[in-house]
């Protein structure tokens, strides 16, 4: 655990709302890690996060009643392990003992866990004056007290224990003037990027195709935005997608700007999370409810603000009575602001016990405490909140420092990006359950010499990439043994039943024969016309074998009572006949056979699927070869893997 005390620059003084404002501001990271993953004020018997226009006025008030000249807000930043993910309950205990360290347990604030780095992190903004005295609180040497207190609750809720050593480590907590990594992409921005407008000719065929993908482009001051039309809430600058989708630069292509005029419809849409039905019912559901408590909220706002400046109203009439004698004015003038104070603070505690009324009738849930909720009566609600659970625990481990050499991009925070949706740090890859998201990575750690530790997650999670090695046979091995073993043990189940499925099926081939009458029944299997000759073909009733015979008159008039699939005894002459040979020549020539493929390329062309205990095998033909070959891999065609590309990017061709 890192804790840090952040803090802006010397010449800025610090403002909570500001603050506020950017510790909340939700992003969207990827396709899975939403930034904003819990949030709550302190203390919380009056406000909860409905309440946070409310909760920053009450905050700027009670500051605004100070004197004091230095900065007013604290920042307190707390960061955990790669591999750790306390939950809610946990993270509010461990805010609140740093809180009380620091001597702030009576003081407002408020804290949100972010997830859009390597690590979970905690901002927590604390108004430094103490709403009861207003009086400023100043922690004496912090960085010591953050320190030890890092220490006890690592002990005490089993976190890695980076200050065990006896010589507190205070770097860990020193003040970060860098204090927080902003995500280096947002999902909508790739969507935007995805779209191929290269063959645009005109502003009406670039409308068309972003109409198309449910984007619009639209002129905004001096340049113009991307707008998502699904969510008009949604939209980024035009040139900080691209610099050539700047509004200067499109004009200079396509001539002066003219607005969408597109009749197209929309044929994909940029979505937000992952299942978009479960949100949109929680988003309805939650802003109803906003709505309505906002709007009660905002009643009790007025009447408190009237009944405020009746007070201040009052006071500032008695200090002018006439009645008054001079002695009593200079008292009121005196005692004004105490007055004033009072007067202020019984106004609160009325605003308090009607907002709590509020917030019981109207009471809050997110999004991860709905679909809990959802979840004991709706199996998809369950589904997508384990993977929600699951996305954050599912990883291989290891040393992947070398990875930095071969990737795309870094992050400001050091996450290595090695294609559009697999990202590593040095220590950890994170994957989720995607089947050829985990095949790319170990692909990637196979090309690079990289041998993992091991693996973290689910069961689930690592019996699968334990089956996509086995499954594509990827030479790749683990410090664990005892995974390595479970690869080993899959990898020779899967060619043990690749070849018992190759000999089975090569077992049930016909093989072509002379007839020797040394058996004494066959399987009349009828005539097969060769070089203007008709051969008989009788099947052996103990093999797979099918014995030819050029037909004498004493077989027409034997098997004239028979039809195919008869038992005959056939005990007639057997004439030698060259025209036999040529044709069981030819059966052998054109005979298909089962092979095993290791070796796959475009050369081979898939012909189907096939299922032997519980395994799934590939079949493929090859021009000009009568061989089946099967495969445990899944070959993806050039034609096959444009389409599934468009798709993903949302392109239709």
């Amino acid at each position: 655990m890192i804790v840090k005390v952040a803090k802006l620059d010397k010449s800025i003084k610090s403002s909570f709302k500001r603050l506020t404002e950017y510790i909340t501001n939700e992003q969207v990271e990827s396709d899975i890690n939403i930034r904003n993953v819990g949030a709550w004020i302190e203390p919380d018997d009056i406000y909860d996060m409905n309440d946070l226009d409310l909760f920053i006025e009450d905050v700027e008030s009670v500051q605004s009643m100070s004197n004091a000249k230095s900065d007013k807000t604290y920042h307190l930043i707390v960061s955990f392990g790669v591999d750790e993910r306390p939950d809610i309950e946990t993270l509010k205990n461990i805010s609140n003992e740093f809180i009380e360290s620091l001597g702030f347990k009576d003081h407002q604030r408020l804290s949100v866990i972010h997830d859009d780095t390597d690590n979970l992190h905690m901002h927590i903004a604390i108004n430094k004056i103490n709403p009861e005295k207003y009086t400023i609180h100043e922690p004496y040497y912090p960085y010591k007290t953050l320190s030890k207190k890092a220490k006890e609750l690592e002990i005490k809720y089993n976190l890695n224990q980076t200050h065990s050593n006896e010589k507190s480590n205070e770097n860990t907590c020193s003040a970060a003037n860098d204090i927080d990594s902003r995500p280096t992409q947002i999902s909508f921005k790739s969507y935007v990027e995805s779209i191929d407008l290269s063959d645009c000719k005109s502003w009406q065929d670039l409308h068309d195709k972003l109409k198309e993908n449910g984007i619009e482009y639209r002129k905004y001051g001096s340049g113009a935005v991307f707008k998502n039309l699904t969510d008009d809430k949604i939209n980024i600058k035009a040139s900080a997608v691209k610099r050539e989708y700047s509004l200067n630069s499109l004009e200079k292509k396509y001539g002066k700007f003219e607005p969408s005029k597109s009749l197209n419809n929309i044929q994909n849409s940029y979505q937000r999370y992952q299942d978009l039905s479960l949100k949109e019912q929680y988003d309805f559901i939650n802003t109803s409810r906003k709505i309505k408590s906002k709007q009660e909220k905002q009643v009790v706002k007025n009447e408190y603000m009237d009944a405020a400046k009746y007070s201040g109203d009052i006071i500032d009439n008695l200090s002018r009575m006439t009645g008054s004698s001079e002695l009593d004015r200079i008292l009121i003038k005196m005692n004004k602001k105490a007055i004033a104070k009072a007067k202020l603070k019984k106004l609160r505690e009325e605003r308090k016990k009607e907002i709590k009324k509020i917030n019981d009738r109207y009471k809050y849930y997110t999004y991860d405490a709905w679909l809990q909720q959802q979840a004991l009566t709706n199996e998809k609600a369950e589904l997508v909140l384990n993977k929600r659970k699951e996305s954050r625990i599912n990883y291989i481990k290891g040393d992947f420092k070398e990875l930095k050499n071969s990737a795309l991009k870094i992050t400001k925070n050091g996450t290595y990006i090695l294609n559009n949706k697999l990202k590593a740090t040095s220590n950890s890859i994170f994957l989720t359950s995607k089947y050829n998201n985990i095949k790319k990575a170990v692909e990637i750690l196979k090309a690079n010499n990289i041998t993992p530790d091991t693996l973290n997650g689910t069961d689930e999670f690592k019996n699968k990439v334990i089956d996509i090695i086995a499954t594509h046979n990827i030479d790749i091995t683990f410090k664990d043994k005892e995974l390595n073993e479970k690869i080993l043990a899959a990898k020779i189940l899967k060619q043990d039943n690749l070849i018992s499925y190759i000999n089975e099926r090569n077992s049930k081939i016909v093989n072509f024969a002379k007839f020797d009458g040394k058996e004494q029944e066959y399987i009349y299997q009828g005539y097969e016309k060769y070089n203007d000759k008709f051969l008989i073909k009788f099947k052996s009733n103990i093999s797979n074998t099918v014995y030819i015979k050029e037909p004498v008159k004493e077989d027409y008039t034997l098997l004239k009572q028979y039809k195919k699939g008869d038992t005959v005894s056939v005990n007639t002459p057997i004439k030698d006949s060259y025209d036999i040979e040529s044709f069981i020549e030819n059966k052998e020539q054109t005979k298909i056979t089962f092979k095993e493929l290791s070796n796959l390329d475009n050369s081979y062309n898939r012909i189907s699927t096939k299922e032997y205990n519980g395994q799934k095998f590939y079949l493929y033909k090859k021009d000009n070869d009568n061989s089946i070959y099967v495969s445990k891999t899944y070959l993806v065609k050039e034609k096959e893997q444009q389409k599934t590309n468009d798709k993903n990017k949302g392109i239709e061709r």
